[in-house]
């Protein structure tokens, strides 16, 4: 009469074990699960520049635009600026992964003549390191072009693409124009507020950049990704950045992985970082554990206040700088792979007398008159993609809404998900505690009840 009670209970006994058993199990197979790798996705106002030269080209107002580069093609785009204005042209091609190391392209502005456009402004954009990331871009100096004799103030912005051969795929690539006058700096730069916490996360792109100020953010870099963070910074400011990485044992690698640290100034060209290494980029064959790259400090100056004509460094450029850092050339073991970073930003020095240039990347607005209410729009179809002009890009960028923050200590006011975890592994542990629990509990009920008399 009592085989029956004491099988079960024996039964249940055993089930409840081998449910604690293999909770530590849980979280650890679920840990093994790579995380899905989120792409840099070129943002903008779509805009199809002319390839057959500036007389067809399109006409862009101040703001953000994504367009493409097709083969070897050049892409022209018309342009208004006035002499008492500057004009900022920013250029940044995302090219995949199978892309040619040395590819560059030259953005030239100004009088389009009967070749390449002239008497504005001219730079160049490169490949630097491992990054697929391929910018550059320039401000006029003050008063260019002023002899310049253009119908309606209209000059002409030329991309001369080195970036892709006419075989492969095309590039995606973000064109910003900005302007700046005595009315822009009337009205007042508009920065972000910096998010504070230690948890603080990196964005996918310049135009998702977290704004930061001093201190020290840790996150887990799932590898692939390459976060964006944005300092703003003035004239007379010094920035040092150090950026930290750890390595864990067992860490599949391979001979051209390297830990890459890029800095980026208010044109969204590469500054250095370092005088001996430009890149930084740190090759991780063999290596395991902790290991940081610093870069600076640099002191931020205006044009006019450097010695050298030729920003050589790429500091000579006030607003926002961006802190980009990246596992670069990674092989397919490694993508997905959470690894523990740091960053830690200082900035010093007192901002110099003056003012600073204050660029807009949209319609501007007098300050006596208040702006016209935005009109109603359809829900976007991919929220992950703004498409309007003038969006928040570059040195007045509006505010956007707080990321996840976090208290100095690292702990959250409101818990989510860590970077790199599946939902398996957020809910192994509690269901699994949950289940242990119900069990051991019904094990004990049942055996009381079925405990023989005497």
């Amino acid at each position: 009469m009592t085989a029956g009670p004491r099988q079960r209970r024996d039964t249940a006994c055993v089930a409840a074990a081998l449910a604690l058993a293999a909770l530590p199990f849980a979280g650890t197979s679920a840990r093994a699960a790579p995380a899905e790798v989120r792409p840099y996705h070129a943002t903008g106002t779509p805009v199809k520049g002319s390839v057959n030269g500036c007389a067809d080209a399109p006409l862009v107002e101040p703001g953000r635009y994504v367009d493409s580069l097709v083969g070897d093609r050049d892409l022209f785009y018309k342009v208004r600026k006035r002499a008492d204005q500057q004009l900022q042209v920013s250029v940044t091609a995302i090219a995949g992964r199978e892309y040619t190391r040395n590819a560059n392209f030259t953005v030239l502005a100004g009088d389009p003549g009967s070749g390449e456009p002239l008497g504005w402004l001219r730079a160049s954009g490169h490949s630097v390191g491992w990054s697929t990331v391929i910018t550059g871009g320039a401000r006029s100096a003050p008063g260019a072009g002023a002899g310049l004799r253009l119908p309606d103030d209209v000059g002409c912005v030329m991309v001369d693409n080195r970036v892709n051969e006419p075989w492969e795929d095309p590039v995606p690539v973000e064109l910003r124009i900005g302007i700046a006058d005595e009315t822009t700096r009337r009205n007042g730069e508009q920065v972000p507020a910096p998010v504070t916490g230690a948890a603080v996360q990196g964005g996918l792109s310049f135009d998702d950049a977290t704004p930061i100020g001093a201190g020290t953010y840790r996150q887990s870099l799932v590898v692939g990704e390459s976060p964006f963070w944005r300092v703003d910074l003035k004239a007379g400011q010094q920035l040092t950045v150090t950026a930290g990485v750890e390595i864990p044992v067992g860490f599949p690698q391979n001979t051209e992985t390297g830990w890459t640290v890029h800095i980026y100034n208010a044109t969204r060209t590469e500054a250095a970082c370092d005088e001996d290494d430009p890149t930084v980029t740190l090759l991780l064959a063999d290596r395991t554990g902790r290991f940081e790259r610093m870069c600076g400090p640099w002191t931020v100056t205006r044009p006019q206040d450097s010695a050298d004509p030729v920003d050589t460094d790429g500091y000579a450029t006030p607003g926002t700088y961006y802190v980009q850092l990246d596992i670069a050339e990674p092989n397919d073991a490694m993508k997905g792979i959470a690894v523990p970073i740091d960053l830690t930003v200082g900035i010093s020095g007192t901002p110099l007398p003056g003012d600073d240039p204050v660029f807009v990347f949209g319609p501007v607005v007098p300050p006596t008159v208040p702006p016209a209410p935005a009109p109603s729009t359809p829900p976007d179809p991919n929220p992950g993609t703004p498409t309007t002009p003038g969006a928040p890009a570059g040195d007045t960028q509006q505010p956007r809404p707080p990321a996840p923050t976090g208290h100095p200590d690292g702990a959250s006011d409101t818990a989510s998900p860590r970077r790199g975890e599946s939902i398996l592994e957020q809910l192994a542990l509690p269901v699994g505690i949950t289940l242990a629990v119900a069990l051991i509990g019904a094990t004990a009920y049942y055996g009381l009840r079925r405990r023989p008399t005497n």
